[in-house]
């Protein structure tokens, strides 16, 4: 097996490696201080058209003892940006290949499985946070994975319909700890698809903390710094380390 040799980074946009085993492009802002705990680790996963840079303003915002890793979708669109799988709008919803999600779902578990080896970081304090794309994308890892997954932040985002949880994986989907944030003028992924989602994922079990904005689709100000503080709120802190101040 590679293993990915990762250097540390000072805070703010990381130089991009390549991972040897999957080809995906990243960045990592490694944890600092607090001695040689494990840390949590935090993948973000930005929406199609964006890069690894999209997220970084929520990247910035969590503490420093947390491992960030910002990661570029592999498919590049023709005016510029990235995505990770196809999708077709249609008149009531929108069409993916099954297939090609499982695809991009198997790489990204590979990534995870590789950089387990190189970046010494918690697999029982994994969170993904997700925008738009990035959300539904990391929403099929994590309801394919019942308890490999810490926490979800789906921002914009939805759960793919025919990937939907159902009432039988209540008992893993427990601890699986949820935050949805959407704008009510969001034009190109409708409220009504997340309010599904969030409803769903109640259904089977999962605590989701819920947030509406005055927005459309897009990474709204309120909307990342909710974010940020629901995770901090999950990140524990490692060890011998201080307690966080209120």
């Amino acid at each position: 097996m590679t293993v990915l040799r990762l250097p540390a980074a000072a805070d703010g946009a990381a130089p991009l490696q390549r991972s040897p085993a999957t080809g995906l492009r990243f960045s990592l802002q490694r944890a600092t201080g607090c001695g040689p705990a494990m840390r949590p680790l935090v993948l973000l996963l930005h929406g199609a058209g964006g890069d690894e840079t999209s997220l970084l303003p929520l990247a910035r915002r969590l503490p420093a003892h947390v491992h960030r890793v910002l990661l570029r979708a592999p498919r590049r669109m023709a005016r510029g940006g990235h995505y990770w799988y196809p999708v077709r709008f249609g008149q009531h919803d929108t069409e993916v290949n099954l297939q090609q999600v499982q695809a991009a779902r198997r790489r990204l578990l590979a990534f995870l499985g590789e950089l387990e080896q190189g970046c010494r970081f918690d697999p029982r304090q994994l969170y993904l946070v997700g925008f738009s794309q990035g959300g539904a994308l990391a929403s099929t890892l994590a309801l394919s994975s019942p308890g490999r997954v810490r926490g979800l932040a789906l921002l914009a985002s939805r759960l793919l319909s025919h990937l939907e949880p159902t009432p039988e994986l209540a008992p893993a989907l427990a601890t699986l700890q949820v935050f949805m944030g959407h704008g009510r003028q969001d034009e190109v992924l409708r409220l009504v698809h997340a309010e599904r989602a969030a409803a769903a994922l109640r259904a089977a079990g999962a605590p989701v903390s819920w947030r509406l904005y005055e927005a459309g689709h897009e990474l709204a100000l309120p909307m990342v710094e909710d974010a940020a503080a629901w995770l901090c709120r999950q990140l524990p802190l490692p060890p011998g380390s201080p307690q966080a101040q209120p």
